[in-house]
């Protein structure tokens, strides 16, 4: 059975549901609806969910409850309650798109993309890797080419699938063990760097205000092009690999 949609956020941000017929599509809605978001509360995907919500309760004329339900790769998790929920219109998701674009290609869900009518694109995320002020490199060749001279490897926090298959592409190029450590969202990896725990990490916007203020560094953008508040930074093309993290 298709579902109504269900929201998805990363590199790109959907809105998208489980998909069926309303079967009384003229009092619809007449209760409360459910939106999952893929990332625990604070999270940049988690604050513009909320922000939605909102939205839609002053539209619809009906409460809009969030619930966050982290894990898996960029909203996996998520993605599996999300089509496993009755398609009445009343469970909506956000996640990231490769979730759905990428997710069922390399590990084994229990959904696949016809489980799904999207809605719409509600943004496009902005990602970058990042390390501790403190570090040796002002990017992540330096960080690598630092790595291989010295001989030591570089422990790495992921995301999703996605840019964890991008980065163990990049060290293996490089020749430099990567150590890999899963995350459940951006703040789970911003305190994993601050705290020295990962030498380096992949998050999206979050990572900007951090940025700015001095906390952390970014090395690379991982989108395909610059971020745009933080324009001097190159991306992973610009640094001599063929890879960029579509979230």
């Amino acid at each position: 059975m298709r579902r109504f949609p269900a929201f998805r956020l990363c590199a790109a941000v959907l809105l998208s549901l489980c998909c069926a017929p309303l079967v009384h599509a003229g009092t619809y809605p007449d209760h409360p609806i459910k939106m999952l978001t893929m990332t625990k509360p604070g999270a940049q995907i988690d604050l513009l969910t909320r922000a939605v919500a909102e939205k839609l309760k002053a539209s619809l004329g009906q409460p809009v409850l969030v619930s966050n339900v982290p894990g898996g790769s960029h909203g996996s998790v998520m993605a599996t309650e999300l089509a496993s929920s009755p398609a009445d219109g009343y469970t909506l998701g956000v996640s990231a798109t490769a979730a759905f674009t990428y997710s069922p290609h390399f590990v084994r869900t229990k959904y696949g993309l016809g489980d799904f009518q999207f809605l719409t694109l509600l943004g496009l995320n902005q990602s970058g890797i990042i390390c501790l002020p403190d570090r040796p490199w002002k990017t992540l060749k330096e960080a690598f080419t630092w790595a291989k001279k010295e001989g030591k490897g570089l422990t790495y926090m992921f995301q999703g699938s996605d840019d964890r298959d991008a980065m163990k592409r990049i060290a293996e190029q490089e020749g430099v063990k990567l150590s890999l450590m899963p995350s459940s969202g951006g703040p789970s990896v911003i305190s994993a760097v601050m705290g020295g725990h990962a030498d380096l990490g992949h998050t999206g916007a979050i990572l900007f205000d951090y940025v700015q203020s001095g906390k952390i560094r970014c090395l690379a953008a991982s989108t395909p092009v610059r971020l745009t508040e933080l324009p001097d930074i190159p991306t992973l093309r610009e640094q001599g690999w063929d890879e960029s993290i579509e979230m």
